[in-house]
């Protein structure tokens, strides 16, 4: 429709062969919604159809004036497009389209047939956008990345294996009180096994057998024999390293034994009796690869009161304390 409000008017500027045959300078009133193509559009529309006439920014007073103004409807866009020469001759054109960059390519055509009866028909095909969309640069090409050093190759790792607890057996000649008004020499053999890492819970177990004699103790009536025969089981529970020398501190164990009573007098006599006792033992070894030397000192405890006498003739051969010591070395090997 707006075409061929454009066409009628093409016929009414030929009719009339008003305009002149040169360019005119016209003065340019251009109002319209934001949602419709710019003023700098309108005038290329206007421009690409014909070259009769022209848009001032600042135009001289009796000149030509050209006012086009759309005003936005519920369903469509309405135009009032309006040509004052400067005669003083006016005409008119109202038109509707419901797009507005349509109706702003038929008035550019009313306006160019107005002062043109010669103007281009065709659609201008840079009409649309105001100023064509400006494509934001290219980023920069990234820079190259400096080459990967290349990753050392790492031997694999053995598996770590558990260290075994270690084993350990030798002879000891220890010094023991209480069997006798003396100290007595006491052959024994031990076994011994033991975690490998030293520190305030280390453990270790040691079996050891013993034997022992009292000598011949003088008495009233003569004189008696004591034999001494056992063993002890014992959990030590630290174990404190500096080098190849170590402390086990503190131990704790059992001795268990039974004990032979012989008297030599004017009528012999044979007593015999279950030997038990408690004991405490701290012990420095030294161990200088497989050998194992060690010294050690035990203070032992007994639960009762042990008496030998005979009767009889009614005869004491000895009292034994509640607490008695023990001092020792010993020699052996680890594996």
């Amino acid at each position: 429709m707006c075409l061929a409000i454009a066409v009628l008017a093409l016929i009414e500027s030929a009719a009339s062969r008003s305009q002149a045959d040169t360019p005119s300078a016209s003065r340019l009133i251009y109002d319209v919604p934001d949602a419709c193509p710019s003023e700098s559009v309108f005038r290329k529309q206007v421009a690409s159809r014909t070259t009769r006439v022209t848009f001032g920014d600042s135009p001289s007073p009796g000149t030509d004036e050209v006012r086009v103004r759309i005003r936005e409807t519920q369903s469509s866009f309405e135009g009032e497009i309006s040509v004052v020469r400067a005669s003083g001759a006016a005409s008119e054109r109202v038109i509707e389209d419901a797009s507005c960059p349509a109706l702003v390519e038929a008035a550019a055509l009313i306006v160019a047939l107005a002062f043109d009866p010669k103007a281009r028909l065709d659609p201008v095909s840079d009409g649309s956008p105001e100023e064509p969309p400006v494509d934001p640069p290219a980023p920069p090409p990234p820079e190259p990345l400096p080459p990967e050093e290349p990753k050392p190759v790492l031997a694999p790792q053995p598996e770590t294996q558990p260290v075994p607890w270690f084993w350990a057996a030798g002879l000891g000649l220890r010094m023991r009180s209480g069997i006798a008004d003396t100290w007595r020499p006491d052959a024994s053999l031990f076994v011994a096994t033991g975690a490998p890492e030293a520190g305030s819970w280390s453990p270790s177990f040691r079996l050891t057998g013993y034997r022992t004699t009292s000598g011949e103790i003088e008495v009233a009536a003569g004189s008696a024999h004591m034999t001494y025969a056992g063993g002890a089981v014992e959990l030590c529970s630290s174990r404190w390293r500096a080098d190849s020398l170590s402390l086990e501190a503190p131990c704790l164990g059992v001795e268990a034994g039974w004990v032979w009573a012989k008297g030599n007098i004017d009528v012999p006599r044979e007593q015999d009796d279950f030997w038990l006792a408690g004991q405490g033992t701290a012990r420095v070894q030294w161990r200088p690869g497989w050998l194992l030397l060690e010294a050690q000192a035990t203070l032992g405890v007994l639960p009762w009161e042990y008496r030998f006498h005979f009767s009889e003739p009614n005869v004491t051969v000895h009292e034994v304390p509640l607490v008695y010591g023990l001092l020792g070395v010993g020699a052996g090997a680890t594996f």
